[in-house]
């Protein structure tokens, strides 16, 4: 199969009338200005595509996304409808800004891996690390010495927990337990004390390859807040870390994923980074758990896929970033976006009007 949509990739896109009106009119088989449940079939064809070869889509998966785009529910595509469906949704699918984020690579988790895990997984994340993403950012935890977390600090904290995890009221090693700091409730799982700030145990690894266009996002800052999430502390309303900003500011569309962690701080950045909206890729084989335990992974691949990350490997990233490889899990996140930004508008105006005839 011919890709008709190659030469609109990354940035050579336009959202130019002319160009809109070249696309929707080679899927406009029977030139009547509207593309039905076939041509749009054919055009989803040539939108998700990997190596010339197009994704088998469901009849069912066409409609929805039809029904998407049909903003009018005419049961067809219309060129203005498609217009806007080009320009604030396929944009991201054949020009996507993206962004890896890779998350807790630092000497003391490091330090607890087989060494038979490190070498497969520092060669996996270099491979990353030379792919040309358009900003790569190392989430790195920074604890303060007197952390709430650190099961060497509890008993400065025991007359603070609210809810223990049996009923002798004893705790060990990776238990959860329930604070009451501040005014406010806090669950926080008991660790060893890691990653203090300022030591060497907190530093980059020295095995993976620092690229150009990096920066850096700090968690765990607070002292009596755990972290987990590159975005955010893990209590609710928590500090957030920048990370958030600093993608928004940078129109990034695709967020790829790595590092240590899988079943805590790799999953929690995965689920909000999904949350504000991103198309959220898990890169498997370049993620691992400590040997203390992060659960199952097969739980961790089925919650993270259930909540709509995108799970590859690492060697398929190069040609999903190079757009040759167009998957539709990723294309229903634009699709889904899209129309809860439209759905988002419509509200706003419809407020705005009425409070406007009630002044």
């Amino acid at each position: 199969m011919f890709d008709v949509l190659q030469s609109f990739l990354n940035d050579k896109f336009s959202t130019d009338d002319d160009t809109v009106l070249s696309v929707f009119k080679a899927f406009d088989q029977d030139n009547d200005d509207t593309l039905d449940d076939r041509e749009f079939e054919q055009f989803l064809k040539q939108l998700f595509i990997k190596n010339a070869e197009g994704y088998a889509l469901t009849r069912q998966q066409v409609q929805d996304l039809r029904y998407l785009v049909d903003l009018n529910q005419s049961g067809v595509v219309s060129l203005p409808e498609f217009s806007l469906f080009w320009a604030h949704c396929v944009k991201s699918i054949l020009s996507p800004k993206t962004a890896l984020i890779l998350v807790d690579l630092q000497n003391d988790h490091a330090d607890k891996l087989p060494s038979d895990t490190k070498s497969v997984l520092f060669s996996n994340l270099n491979d990353l690390t030379d792919r040309h993403f358009g900003i790569c950012v190392f989430s790195l935890e920074s604890f303060p010495v007197d952390h709430v977390s650190f099961l060497e600090n509890f008993p400065h904290h025991s007359h603070k927990i609210v809810q223990y995890p049996r009923h002798d009221k004893q705790v060990k090693l990776g238990d959860y337990v329930t604070l009451q700091m501040d005014g406010k409730q806090s669950k926080v799982r008991l660790r060893n004390r890691e990653c203090v700030e300022k030591t060497s145990g907190a530093d980059i690894v020295n095995h993976v390859t620092i690229p150009k266009n990096s920066f850096r996002a700090y968690k765990g800052t607070d002292a009596s807040v755990d972290s987990y999430s590159a975005f955010r502390d893990a209590s609710s309303g928590g500090r957030d870390t920048g990370l958030l900003k600093m993608l928004r500011n940078k129109e990034i569309t695709d967020v790829y994923i790595a590092g240590i962690g899988l079943g805590s701080g790799v999953a929690a950045t995965a689920l909000d980074s999904v949350r504000n909206g991103f198309r959220t890729v898990l890169v498997w084989d370049s993620c691992c758990d400590v040997t203390s335990g992060g659960g199952d992974p097969t739980d961790t691949f089925s919650l993270l896929s259930t909540l709509g990350v995108t799970t590859v490997m690492t060697e398929e990233v190069e040609n999903m970033l190079n757009c040759s490889n167009r998957r539709p899990e990723l294309g229903y996140v634009s699709v889904l976006n899209y129309a809860i930004a439209l759905k988002t508008l419509a509200t706003q105006s419809s407020r705005k009007a009425r409070l406007e005839s009630e002044a």
